[in-house]
């Protein structure tokens, strides 16, 4: 689950478009992108929150402000995350759905552009992405005060390193 949501220009420079997601990092969102343009690539705007709260804000966001959509626009399936709104617009309408639904996202300071494609240059500091989760979870409950919920063990441990306690437990 994402606990990021991101904005950045069309990477094309195009007017007036803009970019929203969810990652599970700023680093992967930027690595992702980052593969397809020769000159760097950066996050304009990026929010920390609740995951469930993350993809609500997505979803709401999506929903209210499709007549914007490169989809609806353009008429171009892969563009349901472009908008043909300004950044102020896209700040505004994202501020008026944190505080209009009471969401646990906070928009994270940046001085500059964030362009860390791992977790080695984030200048959040963030760990890498294995550890990431649990990391997050922890500030969650940090910040808000809700319950931390650490990460049980990973499917290759579950199939490979104890494999009898799990036969035991689907025999039950």
């Amino acid at each position: 689950m994402s606990h990021f949501f991101y904005i950045h220009r069309d990477l094309r420079d195009h007017p007036d478009v803009n970019k929203i997601g969810i990652a599970i990092s700023p680093y992967s969102a930027v690595r992702a992108r980052q593969k397809f343009c020769w000159d760097r690539v950066g996050l304009d705007h990026v929010y920390f929150g609740m995951p469930n709260h993350i993809r609500y804000l997505e979803t709401i966001f999506k929903q209210k402000y499709f007549e914007f959509s490169g989809k609806h626009l353009n008429r171009r399936g892969g563009q349901s995350e472009l908008f043909k709104m300004t950044e102020k617009e896209i700040l505004n309408a994202v501020n008026n759905i944190v505080n209009g639904y009471k969401l646990n996202i906070k928009k994270l300071e940046l001085t500059e552009s964030y362009t860390a494609s791992n977790s080695q240059q984030c200048p959040l500091k963030l760990p890498p992405e294995s550890q990431l989760h649990n990391h997050c979870n922890r500030e969650v409950s940090k910040i808000w005060g809700t319950p931390v919920v650490e990460s049980k063990t990973t499917t290759f441990n579950l199939l490979f390193v104890d494999p009898p306690s799990v036969l035991e437990k689907l025999t039950r």
